[in-house]
């Protein structure tokens, strides 16, 4: 796996530094207390890549993503349906199971510590769930508001622990979540790395080699 400092200079390298999404955030754009009002986050979840090809199809949600109007916001340097259709294409390429690809495809729909912006409200996450369905909402929802260098630190020890920390970034609250839970989570966090990352060989093969570790153990 990369070590810790390096995986922190991957999420800085695509954007603003936390620093300064933590005041951008608080300042102008999150209207709504991102709170964990439920410390207990349980899913019963399958693992989250398969050994066969997975049959999702990120076509058949095109005509929901252009609804929120995905096609219009602007993701750094690439439009963010394109960004969130790339995230949820490494997944499949990379053997993932249909609840991570549907994740990986809304993945910062509520806006992340790492893109300050809110792209759906909280107000909306019925409207998520009935796309994607309950169970990939709550792992989208606990993404958009888990602290990105919780997820890093808490990853070097994917296979050591059976619990794992995660802190909420704007309210600072904290909660224990399974394996199972962390594993989708942390996959999400490498396969954005991921496509941020096309266009670098070496930062891609070592992302890649990051969710391969995670599928062999």
């Amino acid at each position: 796996m990369l070590e810790i400092n390096k995986e922190i200079k991957l999420v800085r390298a695509v954007g603003l530094t936390i620093r300064h999404c933590n005041i951008f955030l608080k300042r102008h754009i999150f209207k709504e207390k991102l709170y964990w009002k439920n410390k207990t986050f349980a899913l019963d979840l399958p693992f989250p890549f398969v050994t066969e090809k997975s049959d999702f199809s990120d076509v058949e949600y095109f005509n929901d993503m252009k609804s929120l109007k995905l096609n219009t916001i602007i993701h750094f340097k690439q439009i963010l349906m394109d960004h969130l259709v790339g995230v949820a294409r490494n997944s499949k390429e990379l053997g993932g199971n249909d609840i991570l690809c549907k994740c990986c495809l809304f993945h910062s729909i509520y806006g992340t510590q790492g893109f300050p912006r809110i792209v759906v409200g909280l107000d909306c996450r019925e409207h998520i769930q009935k796309i994607i369905g309950k169970e990939a909402e709550l792992l989208v929802y606990l993404f958009c508001t888990s602290d990105r260098r919780q997820l890093y630190i808490e990853g070097n020890n994917i296979l050591k622990k059976n619990e794992f920390l995660l802190k909420n970034f704007y309210t600072k609250e904290e909660v224990l979540v399974s394996h199972t839970i962390f594993l989708y989570l942390y996959s999400i966090l490498i396969l954005d790395d991921i496509d941020h990352y096309k266009y670098s060989v070496k930062n891609r093969q070592s992302l890649i080699d990051i969710i391969n570790n995670i599928k062999v153990n």
